[in-house]
């Protein structure tokens, strides 16, 4: 167990979209087959995880806001309303989506510095199992949270 335990890296650089993509994987996931340590790992995990797509969440709100061009609250009654839109009001949203693509992309590739410990390859088995994820699922959780 203490060899387990010094193979395990601590502080791992993650691009902000692998972090918030991970985070809302993680977060409803079952420990029910991991030990108490390995949950007690995943936990915390989880919570640097949760800081970076809260933080996230809270940027797209405010870029969001920021960034509605006058007028911009009927265009989206339409499009609710399903009712079609002029070139003008295609025009104005097309360039809001891409500003507000382009303003949160940045952020998406920026890294952020966690601080938790790696999971040994037996404790990302065990969470594996206690859950049904896809396999690009399995290939991100991995990457944010494994050693390798």
């Amino acid at each position: 167990m203490k060899e387990k335990k010094e193979n395990a890296q601590k502080g791992n650089a993650v691009k902000v979209n692998d972090a918030v993509t991970a985070f809302r994987l993680i977060n409803p996931a079952k420990l029910t087959k991991m030990e108490t340590a390995e949950r007690f790992a995943v936990i915390l995990a989880t919570r640097q995880l949760k800081k970076v797509a809260t933080d996230f969440d809270e940027l797209v709100k405010d870029v969001q806001e920021k960034l509605k061009p006058e007028g911009f609250d009927k265009i989206v009654e339409k499009v609710q309303g399903k009712k079609e839109l002029t070139a003008q009001e295609q025009e104005a949203l097309n360039k809001y989506n891409k500003d507000v693509t382009d303003c949160v992309q940045t952020e998406l590739d920026k890294e952020v510095k966690l601080d938790f410990t790696s999971m040994t390859g037996e404790a990302m088995e065990r969470f594996i199992d206690s859950n049904d994820f896809t396999v690009s699922d399995v290939m991100l959780i991995m990457d944010v949270l494994g050693n390798e």
